[in-house]
């Protein structure tokens, strides 16, 4: 469904797309030497430039803390940057301008808004948004107050209210991954897992013959994992046995230290999906 919809939109991490990285690399290279450059002038006791580039540097700090503050982004994230810009203004007015520059990361954004326009107006058509709409109607007789609180949350997140779902905690890692393999051995259609490190290890291989099985037997198995999360733990092999056994696998940001300067952009994820009915969320460890 989507797949089909986005196959001619289809994209592949492209190892050496790294325009905007060395773009990143250059500009962090040269807010550092202008920070240097500051201190050795007030150092050098030229205090009649030392003056106006403070002054300098105070306006230019000034309102790109008033462009953090405006901005939509996460309240710790602006104060970081805030804090940096007091410390050393220079550096500070750089950091943003640096992040910016991030064009994968702003493609990503578009491609997923594109998904979720074409995917979120179908969970609210048909019979799925009449029973969301039965139960919300249910709610709001039973329990104003908890249906406010869901018809915010609704609203804000474009997912709708949902009745008869139930979900089990395991404090317990070896009774999580167990119950994890037994729905995998139930799956019908698909599974998708994401996550952020995978070891090839012993708990790995047991969900592995699991997922070599299902594959056979027809269903589709995707695996999406971080590279540098799972650099000490798997080899280059990994993906290639994974396809060789028909599960489709894909690396998230390639870690080339020559190619790509900064690693900021990870997928921390820990998700299993099967069937679009069953769904597990954390790691193992």
């Amino acid at each position: 469904m989507i797949m089909e919809k986005h196959e001619s939109e289809r994209t592949v991490e492209k190892t050496f797309a790294v325009k905007s990285d060395i773009g990143r690399f250059f500009l962090c290279a040269l807010v550092i030497l202008a920070e240097i450059a500051v201190l050795i002038v007030g150092f050098s006791g030229l205090n009649i430039y030392i003056t106006w580039l403070e002054r300098l540097t105070h306006a230019v700090a000034l309102i790109t803390v008033l462009y953090i503050y405006a901005a939509h982004d996460i309240s710790n994230i602006k104060t970081s940057y805030i804090m940096l810009l007091l410390i050393m203004p220079i550096i500070g007015v750089g950091i943003p301008l640096i992040m910016g520059l991030n064009g994968h990361t702003k493609k990503m954004k578009q491609r997923y808004a594109s998904i979720d326009e074409w995917l979120m107006p179908k969970l609210i058509e048909g019979s799925v948004g009449e029973k969301a709409k039965n139960v919300s109607e249910k709610l709001v007789r039973e329990d104003p107050l908890l249906y406010s609180v869901s018809e915010y949350l609704s609203r804000n997140s474009g997912y709708p209210l949902f009745q008869n779902t139930d979900i089990e905690y395991y404090a317990d890692q070896c009774e999580a991954l167990e119950a994890m393999k037994q729905e995998l051995s139930k799956a019908k259609h698909f599974i998708f897992m994401e996550y952020h490190a995978i070891e090839d290890g012993e708990a790995w291989h047991g969900i592995e013959e699991i997922l070599f099985e299902r594959a056979r037997a027809g269903v589709e198995v995707r695996v999406f994992y971080d590279d540098l999360g799972s650099i000490f733990f798997i080899n280059k092999e990994f993906k290639n046995k994974l396809e060789a056994h028909g599960v489709k696998c894909r690396v998230f940001n390639p870690f080339m230290p020559p190619l790509n300067f900064f690693l900021d952009n990870r997928d921390h994820r820990k998700i299993t999906v099967i069937d679009g009915v069953v769904g597990f969320t954390g790691g193992f460890n």
